[in-house]
Parts: C-alpha cells; structure tokens; sequence
C-alpha cells in the first residue's frame, strides 16, 4: 500500500516497490541503450544517456531494436502490475475526476547516469504529475550522492524548500509535475538507473 505524505503542501509518495523483476528491467535498458547508443537525446541530463525512442519505453514491442517476447512480458508486467495501480491510487488521493472528453495518457523513459552525471533543474510542463523508478543504485554512496531533490515553487520568509530523496533501488516516487527538481551528481563507478514516467491528460480520440 503506497504512504501519502504531504510536500508543499501536495501529496507525495515514496514507496519501496521490491519489483521482483527488476534485474530483468535493467536487463532490458542495458538492451536498449545498446541498441539506441546513436540516439542519445539532448536534454538537461549532464553526462550520463537519456535515449529517444520512437514509443513510450512500455509500449515496446518484440521486433524493435533491443527487444524480445521475453522482456514485452517484463514491460508489461512492470507497467500494469506497478505503474497503472500506483497512478491510480494517486489519482483516487487526489480525488480526480476525468471530463467526458479527457483520457489519461502516460509517457515513459530511462535515463543512465554514470560517474559525475547529473540532472539539471527542470520540471515535467503541464503533466499531472511524474512517476521516478530506482533501476540501478550503487551499492555504496556518499550523503547526498545521487539524490533526486523537488524544490517548492512558492517562495516561503525562510526560504524555498526542498525535498531530497535518497535512491534505493525499487524505490517509486510520484510528485506534482510542476515541481522544479534535480539530481546531484553520484561518483561511483557504478551506475544510477531510472525510469521516469509522466501522467498527462490527452482528448479522447
């Protein structure tokens, strides 16, 4: 069951899932962020590999490059047996309501990030909000390395607020879209694996 806390002052989750596939995930990324090492995408990730892919990552199929029947299984797995009851659950929290001609949508992705990477600030636009998946942690690191920090966007007398979340692999963490956030840089060998997921609102086709 997901644990509601508040954040400035929306609700927040961060939930230790313990995906049972989860080396299997990595797997898949490792798989496709050979298989798209040309496609790295320019974004405010410095360092590290954010790919582009033509559909969202759960939406991949078994003849696209890097896939098999094997890991559309593990995707889909991932995707409704995590993603859609976590969203839901933040959505029912939210006591939101779709309009007659409003579907839910979702977009997702990965993003690698290796020794002395980081995120840039930025926030996810006018998405509801954003779903972050531990993959990767490694296994030892300093305080504050890698950490994923939401920062307010109201002003407060003592100033902005920020939230630091600490990576643990499996860990799930949804927040309002419109929250600036970043993530310090790790500088570990070792590599930081997630997979970012935005929930939007599209009209009904």
């Amino acid at each position: 069951m997901l644990q509601f806390e508040n954040l400035f002052p929306d609700y927040y989750v961060e939930h230790i899932t313990n995906f049972e596939c989860n080396d299997v995930l990595y797997e898949i990324l490792c798989s496709l962020r050979k298989s798209h090492s040309n496609n790295n995408l320019e974004t405010c990730t410095v360092g590290g590999f954010q790919t582009h892919l033509d559909k969202a990552l759960t939406e991949q199929k078994s003849d696209d490059k890097g896939m098999n029947e094997s890991y559309v299984k593990v995707l889909d797995k991932f995707k409704n047996e995590l993603l859609k009851p976590a969203w839901n659950l933040y959505l029912n929290k939210l006591n939101f309501k779709l309009e007659k001609d409003d579907e839910l949508l979702y977009k997702n992705w990965f993003v690698f990030y290796n020794k002395n990477s980081y995120q840039q600030v930025h926030t996810h636009g006018n998405n509801l909000f954003t779903m972050i998946y531990f993959c990767k942690v490694p296994k030892t690191l300093n305080e504050n390395e890698g950490q994923l920090v939401i920062t307010d966007v109201k002003n407060k007398s003592n100033g902005i607020e920020s939230k630091y979340v600490t990576p643990v692999e499996t860990k799930l963490v949804i927040f309002p879209a419109y929250y600036p956030h970043y993530t310090l840089p790790i500088f570990s060998d070792a590599e930081r694996v997630v997979i970012v997921n935005d929930i939007y609102l599209g009209a009904k086709r």
